[in-house]
């Protein structure tokens, strides 16, 4: 049974990818599961799919009134872009179900201007990134240098027709 006792908070510096690095190393080897992102079985972007879900719920006020429907632009903070992956996946999902049909909204995804692996690529017309060096930015969570998961971002945006920007 889990008791803050037993609990040990161990701070690595650096980034989100340092972090996994040292779980990946240390932790992973010592006989603890990894919830990382864009891993198997996925966790993580079932979780994520359900912004995707909350945003296409029905919302009418009668039953008879309600129907499910996709929003026509989302604007996403994008660090890793497990967000952008999961909300792809429920509307997917949505749509196999036969609840929406087969338009999708324009991804917006939006990056610091101190990291900005998948604008850059957008921007050039790659299908992935280039990963760089970390940036500097309060915005830690969008600070995703390199990720398995950005090709995927990238096809979505461009599917979608939408767009990656850099914002300070």
């Amino acid at each position: 049974r889990l008791h803050p006792k037993n609990v040990t908070l161990e701070l690595v510096p650096g980034t989100i990818i340092d972090c996994a690095r040292r779980i990946r190393e240390h932790y992973v080897p010592a006989g603890f599961f990894s919830v990382a992102t864009f891993q198997e079985p996925g966790w993580r972007t079932e979780g994520k799919k359900t912004l995707g879900l909350e945003m296409a719920e029905p919302r009418g006020a009668r039953l008879a009134d309600r129907r499910w429907e996709l929003p026509d632009v989302i604007v996403y903070p994008t660090g890793g872009g497990t967000g952008v992956v999961g909300m792809a996946k429920a509307f997917d999902e949505l749509e196999a179900l036969g609840l929406v049909g087969d338009r999708r909204p324009r991804m917006v995804c939006v990056q610091s201007d101190a990291t900005t692996p998948i604008v850059r690529a957008f921007e050039r017309g790659d299908a992935d990134i280039t990963p760089e060096a970390p940036g500097k930015t309060v915005a830690t969570g969008l600070n995703v240098a390199r990720n398995v998961g950005h090709i995927n971002v990238l096809k979505i945006i461009r599917e979608t027709g939408g767009i990656a920007l850099a914002v300070s």
